[in-house]
């Protein structure tokens, strides 16, 4: 039996706000305060994905305009991925790409409002190499 692997990872990807840590938007004061790749949703719907290098900060102090209008949309929760402690993020990082892919994947409409025109996947370039010096 063949599996066809991009379609298995695109169900898998779409499971992520289910299994994730999270906590409701009436919670922020618990978030953690590491990096993080995180997705705000409404119900089962992905309405942001960012990327920052701490989540208590970035959701807690001061109260960001992008809040309340998240709740105007009826966010309800606020699920992450924890990523490596103090990093200031590349585009090219894999964080960035991770970001880039969640983008793709769920097509959250906050992103494309707040964001018109971006690129959000770098498919057109190729990631630095590591040269040993």
């Amino acid at each position: 039996m063949l599996v066809n692997t991009p379609a298995l990872l695109k169900d898998l990807l779409t499971l992520l706000p289910d299994v994730l840590p999270s906590v409701s938007i009436d919670e922020l004061k618990e978030l953690p305060r590491s990096s993080a790749c995180y997705l705000w949703t409404k119900e089962d719907v992905v309405l942001y994905v960012g990327l920052t290098g701490n989540m208590h900060f970035r959701w807690n102090n001061p109260r960001p305009m992008k809040l309340e209008q998240l709740c105007k949309r009826g966010a309800t929760r606020v699920s992450w991925i924890s990523l490596k402690q103090g990093r200031r993020f590349d585009e090219m990082d894999d964080e960035k790409i991770l970001e880039a892919v969640l983008i793709q994947l769920y097509s959250p409409a906050l992103n494309i409002e707040w964001h018109p025109g971006k690129k959000f996947l770098w498919a057109d370039r190729k990631r630095p190499s590591k040269r040993l010096t």
